[in-house]
């Protein structure tokens, strides 16, 4: 099925370990990460567990005046600074922001194994503040630590929860996935999803930490090097069904290992509901939607031979598969979905090792090869940065540059280099609350830091770190207190910063991030389709079955994007709702400018936002009044040049004495046979019945078909056989006779009148 060339070594996930089984012989593969991991097991002569494993974090110590820079660069390549790091360095940014707030050390948690997998933040026990939930795997695969740490916001521990320890010398059951945490048993309690190296998947009562139930295959032997490195998925089927489905992989390398592949489990019980089986295993977390619109729900993954795949979550049936640039890669990232041209389909997202970013079509699983970078492990991370409507992609890489794209062309926007490695996916949050999107990514290596860029590809500031960064950070507000906090695993420890907020209106949006960000099940169902998911907005606190949660004509991903509040349509408390602000290039999270004039008319931004004109043009409809006057001295609609909608201008009406705010289309003030209406079409003055004074009326010429506008007209055959006419002008007509041409001209007085002697 798959090309020769693809049937090579598939290492550990993250440069852990694999055994290599060719024929009778057994080989060890060990990574440089893993060489690493011995050498510090070999300098640590004992390790025991501290009494207290909270410690005030310490402020970075100084660092040299160089650091890391920005340089625009080709696809594929990389800009390596030679200065290493050794304190937090705060890099500018303008013009998004004058000042830029430094990450503060809030607290760490010291484990004694390695936090590997991403954290998650989750009030998971309805206390109003967010836990966070720490998975460790040990060093070397000695015996230290396989525990599940569940801290308060504080970083006090709650409990914890150690995994079984497997008899396989080379898996120490340490925790590898991100923990997933929701209601699987319908009991209106929260439950942890997490897997381990030792081939289990485990589920823990989230207030207790006890244990609900665990799977492992029933058909491998203890001593199967099975691992679950990828997190879980949870989903509900229509009848009420909650679905885990899951990836593991077996490291002993066998061509179709049955216990390669994907399980679906019933989430009461924990039972078994269908495996599909792959021929090399499954790394990457499964990614749940109704991809191709068809009314049920599918599950998309990659594999270790470099193909992704659909199933239907229901099955397991086979919806379609794509193998990826001939099959000579794997796919360790975690797919991120998204619908990201309107067209109603999601789009699939996906990095494969190798380093090629692609796109695939949900519904017929049709690639596009978006770029082609070198060395990755890191997920795609999606988000529309800079609010002008078009989604882009983030993705760091393993050289160390972080990579800025349109995610509908894959055209580079900018990208970014540090003197390190990224192995981890990019975080994407308002980290200071000044209205604008940052990303925040940690490097290893070389430069073992956290960075934090700009929507503009700046770096705005860098945090060292003491040890290896595996983990992808996640940002959110832990404990209501105003301000961001930055959490990240480095190591044994588990360490939060917290960010100062640069706008004291700005809502504390969490993060968008691997497999979603904050909230993530896995599940990418969007049921209001305003680009985020039902369980991201159930953690950052909008309505998952309303776009416009506030209904201030703002999306509630708009929201996201400008720091606003999804459920206060006024986050500034100006008076004037948020979508009006963004509309007409205010700010949302600024008060005082609602008192701007910016086009001289003298209203306000919020006078103009009553009135409903534009703030940025004087006369918003035109009709030759400023704004300014319609309000504050005719009460007219600046908005509408006919503010009674009687057909006739406003500016007319005034002008003539009539009156702008009431319907007198039909009235006709000066008697002569014509409306106002009728007036404002023939363009004569609705006051005067003889608009250009020639004695005959504007209705009567009107009728019969003469310019009441011009004294001089052409002599019609029925004015010279209508005495009546002669009569009622009460006027002398004088006859000119030129050529076959005969005109009349009209006297407004009687020859007779003026002379009577005659």
């Amino acid at each position: 099925m798959q090309e020769e060339e693809g049937r090579r070594l598939m290492g550990h996930r993250r440069g852990r370990h694999l055994i290599k089984k060719e024929g009778t012989s057994t080989t060890i593969v060990i990574s440089r990460w893993t060489c690493v991991l011995v050498i510090m097991l070999c300098v640590t002569s004992s390790i025991t567990i501290p009494t207290s494993n909270i410690i005030p974090l310490a402020r970075p110590v100084p660092m040299n005046a160089r650091g890391p820079t920005t340089q625009v660069i080709g696809v594929g390549l990389a800009y390596h600074p030679t200065t290493s790091l050794s304190e937090c360095t705060v890099h500018p940014q303008q013009p998004l922001s004058a000042a830029t707030p430094a990450p503060v050390p809030k607290w760490q948690f010291v484990t004694n194994g390695t936090v590997w997998a991403p954290t998650m933040a989750y009030d998971i026990n309805n206390d109003g503040l967010k836990e966070v939930l720490a998975g460790c795997t040990t060093i070397g695969g000695s015996d230290n630590d396989r525990n599940l740490y569940v801290l308060s916001s504080n970083g006090t521990l709650l409990w914890n929860f150690t995994t079984e320890k497997p008899t396989m010398p080379l898996l120490d059951g340490g925790i590898t996935t991100m923990a997933t945490i929701a209601d699987i048993d319908n009991d209106n309690s929260l439950e942890v999803l997490f897997g381990t190296d030792g081939g289990y998947l485990y589920c823990l009562d989230a207030a207790t930490g006890e244990l609900v139930w665990r799977y492992r295959d029933p058909r491998t032997q203890n001593n199967t090097t099975i691992s679950v490195d990828g997190s879980p998925a949870v989903a509900r089927l229509p009848n009420g069904t909650c679905v885990v489905v899951f990836g593991q992989y077996v490291a002993r390398w066998s061509d179709d290992d049955p216990y390669n592949g994907l399980y679906a489990l019933r989430g009461d019980d924990g039972s078994l509901l269908w495996n599909f089986t792959t021929e090399y295993g499954v790394c990457s977390s499964p990614a749940i939607a109704d991809v191709d619109n068809d009314g049920e729900l599918e599950v998309v993954f990659g594999s270790n031979e470099d193909l992704m795949r659909s199933l239907n979550l229901r099955t397991g049936h086979l919806e379609w598969a794509t193998l990826l640039r001939g099959g000579n890669s794997v796919i360790w990232s975690n797919p991120f979905l998204m619908d990201t041209d309107g067209d109603g389909v999601i789009e699939i997202y996906v990095m494969t090792l190798a380093g090629d970013l692609y796109v695939l079509d949900g519904a017929t699983g049709e690639k596009v090869l978006l770029g082609i970078f070198r060395d990755s492990n890191a997920s795609p991370v999606l988000a529309d940065l800079d609010g002008d409507g078009i989604i882009e992609l983030a993705v760091a890489m393993y050289y160390g540059t972080l990579f800025l794209l349109n995610a509908n062309t894959g055209t580079q926007l900018w990208n970014s280099s540090v003197d390190g490695a990224f192995e981890t996916a990019p975080a994407i949050a308002d980290i200071d609350l000044d209205g604008n999107l940052d990303i925040v990514v940690a490097s290893e290596w070389r430069d073992t830091s956290l960075y934090a860029f700009s929507r503009t590809g700046n770096i705005r500031w860098s945090v060292p770190l003491v040890d290896i960064l595996s983990s992808s950070p996640l940002v959110t507000d832990l404990d209501n207190d105003g301000n961001q906090d930055i959490v990240v695993g480095s190591g044994s420890r588990v360490l939060c910063y917290t960010v100062e907020r640069s706008n004291p209106f700005a809502y504390s949006w969490p993060w968008i991030g691997e497999r979603g960000g904050a909230g993530t099940t896995g599940n990418w169902t969007d049921h209001d389709g305003d680009l985020l998911t039902d369980t991201y907005e159930l953690a950052a606190g909008s309505d998952p079955t309303l776009n416009d949660t506030d209904d201030d004509d703002l999306s509630d991903y708009q929201e996201f994007i400008h720091s606003t509040n999804p459920r206060n349509n006024d986050t500034d408390g100006d008076s004037i709702p948020e979508g009006w602000e963004i509309e007409n290039d205010y700010d949302p999270l600024d008060p005082q400018d609602a008192a701007q004039d910016d086009d001289l008319d003298n209203l306000t931004a919020y006078e103009e936002y009553l009135a409903g004109s534009d703030p940025h043009v004087m006369d918003t409809d035109g009709d030759g009044i400023p704004d300014g006057e319609e309000v504050n001295t005719y009460g007219t609609d600046p908005a509408s040049n006919d503010t009674d909608s009687d057909g006739m201008p406003d500016n007319w009406e005034l002008t003539f004495g009539l009156d702008p705010l009431k319907n007198d289309a039909l009235e006709d003030p000066d008697g002569d046979g014509l409306s106002n209406l009728g007036e404002y079409h023939a363009g004569t003055d609705p006051q005067m019945a003889d608009s250009d004074s020639d004695g005959l009326s504007d209705g009567w010429e009107m009728a019969n078909g003469f310019d009441p506008l011009d004294p001089v007209v052409p002599l019609d055959e029925r004015l010279l056989s209508s005495s009546s006419l002669l009569v009622g002008v009460g006027g002398a007509v004088a006859i000119v006779v030129i050529g076959n041409r005969k005109w009349r001209r009209k006297r407004a007085v009687d020859s007779a009148r003026r002379d009577p002697s005659r």
